[in-house]
């Protein structure tokens, strides 16, 4: 039997997931930095990486960390709007928002249509 970086394809997904939230928040920050030495050969790197990382996680089929990549990419992509950016506080208004749709969803009985949208069947 051959072994990776795990035999488990949850791990390889949470594993996954980790790449891609860092490859995609060191993608946006030089696309949108001042850099400018090198700065397509870094976009171009940071972009393969993320590509990559982007197609493991769809391959180790792994709905909770393909769901968790989502929300953290919708957290980094929300902090570089301007609107954002000027108001900090914004930025935990959506955290509180995400946790309490989760914990809404939990207490009206919600979790099967979560676990549906996630492409998996509920037992």
């Amino acid at each position: 039997m051959n072994n990776g970086v795990t035999t488990n394809k949850n791990m390889l997904g949470v594993i996954t997931f980790v790449i891609a939230l860092g490859a995609l928040w060191s993608f946006l920050s030089v696309l949108l930095g001042n850099q400018r030495r090198n700065r397509t050969r870094h976009l171009l790197a940071r972009g393969i990486l993320l590509a990559v990382s982007v197609t493991v996680l769809d391959m180790a089929q792994s709905a909770t960390s393909v769901a968790c990549f989502l929300l953290g990419a919708v957290l980094i992509l929300a902090t570089y709007l301007p609107s954002i950016r000027r108001r900090p506080g914004a930025v935990h208004v959506l955290v509180a928002t995400i946790l309490l749709a989760g914990g809404l969803t939990v207490v009206f009985g919600g979790q099967a249509g979560v676990v549906h949208a996630l492409g998996r069947q509920t037992t």
